[in-house]
């Protein structure tokens, strides 16, 4: 947990310290461009036993800029046409991912498409948050339409506020932290994402079985193959006026949309009682979500509405593991016959409520991570905003 009246002393500390003063990048560090061996598919270039790290544009968004590990490395022969640096330092990519800050860890040679800040006279955490700050801001140098270039004289000319060295500090310290319990987050969110993973293939049949590889005691008999459509009443969604959503509505309305589960506001009524099973029925057509409220779906949204007795959450799972196929030639489209034909093996209604309840629960606790990742991101997006001038 975060220690908020920590964090508030913090921000009290900062905002009692003296006035921040105004500089260029390129007088606070020498700013230096990266180099790369050409041509730069080259083996001769490489060696995996070296011990000296390729930056590539392509890490630095898989460690959030803070590079601990490097999957290339350079020969003696590419240490040659590059720059070295052996301690950490601060960089600033200005090709592809353009305006991404980066700190390296480890011994590392340094791709051209970066900007290397040597000898600063700045705290270099407090600079790697600034510059998360700014990367937006470097779209002013791009022309409409094309890809923004940073070159070293844009960047040296740059001007920035920045407060005392001690200050500077206390900054990257509190943002430190925020980094750290978000990496802790989302290491956690892909070990639950694992696991899950790893449950499935376990807890339903692979390939052409007609058994999971585990049972639950007391449960033996094969499992029965079934269309949905006979398992399911299936229906598609209707037109929603705009004036239908409401800000303060209390039923979910859902749209094909693969952000925030499909949903894109809410309605006063509904028109469908919980539980029932949602499936994309256009673009990215075939991903489902159970759904344990009251919804009102919009166009080619399908719905699922169980006849008997079968766990919407269990067939949710079932139906996310079907290839759904569209012979269609524009966009992808999915009817409610179509989805129907599909089978899937179901076990006794006992057995998936079972599976449902792992599953479900599996579920909750991945939304949970993802939540307080989302929250994370929130607070550090507003001290980024309103901590730097």
């Amino acid at each position: 947990m975060i220690d908020w009246f920590f964090m508030y002393d913090f921000i009290i500390d900062i905002y009692d310290a003296n006035n921040w003063e105004k500089h260029r990048l390129g007088d606070l560090s020498k700013i230096v461009r990266g180099a790369s061996p050409r041509p730069i598919k080259n083996p001769k270039w490489f060696d995996e036993n070296s011990d000296i790290g390729w930056l590539r544009i392509a890490d630095v968004t898989k460690q959030n800029g803070k590079i601990h590990f490097l999957e290339q490395h350079l020969s003696k022969l590419g240490q040659e046409k590059t720059r070295i640096l052996k301690s950490p330092h601060l960089l600033l990519s200005i090709a592809a991912t353009v305006g991404s800050p980066v700190i390296n860890y480890i011994p590392t040679g340094v791709h051209d498409g970066f900007l290397i800040f040597l000898n600063p006279k700045f705290d270099k955490l407090f600079m790697f948050q600034w510059l998360q700050y700014f990367k937006n801001y470097w779209n002013k140098y791009g022309q409409p339409g094309s890809q923004v270039n940073l070159n070293s004289d844009l960047v040296r000319n740059q001007q920035i506020y920045i407060p005392a060295k001690k200050e500077q500090i206390i900054i990257s310290d509190l943002f430190s932290i925020l980094d750290n319990l978000l990496t802790v987050n989302q290491h956690k969110l892909e070990q639950l994402k694992l696991l899950k993973k790893a449950l499935l293939q376990q807890l339903f049949p692979q390939n052409d079985e007609i058994t999971p590889q585990i049972r639950f005691a007391n449960f033996q008999d094969n499992w029965e193959r079934h269309k949905l459509s006979d398992l399911f009443l299936i229906k598609a969604g209707g037109d929603l006026h705009k004036e239908e959503l409401s800000e303060t509505g209390i039923y979910p309305v859902i749209s094909n949309s693969l952000e925030k589960n499909g949903i894109i506001g809410y309605s006063n009524s509904f028109k469908f009682d919980s539980p029932t099973i949602t499936v994309t029925g256009r673009g990215s057509i075939g991903h489902a979500i159970s759904r344990h409220e009251r919804i009102t779906p919009v166009i080619r949204v399908l719905v699922l509405i169980p006849k008997n007795k079968i766990n919407v959450d269990f067939t949710t799972e079932y139906i996310n593991r079907i290839e759904i196929y569209n012979e269609s030639t524009g966009v992808p489209q999915l009817t409610a016959p179509q989805l129907g034909i599909y089978k899937i093996l179901v076990p006794s209604f006992k057995e998936t409520n079972l599976i449902g309840c792992i599953t479900r629960k599996m579920d909750l606790l991945i939304n949970k991570s993802k939540y307080k990742i989302s929250i994370l991101k929130s607070i550090k997006k507003a001290l980024l905003q309103n901590m730097f001038i």
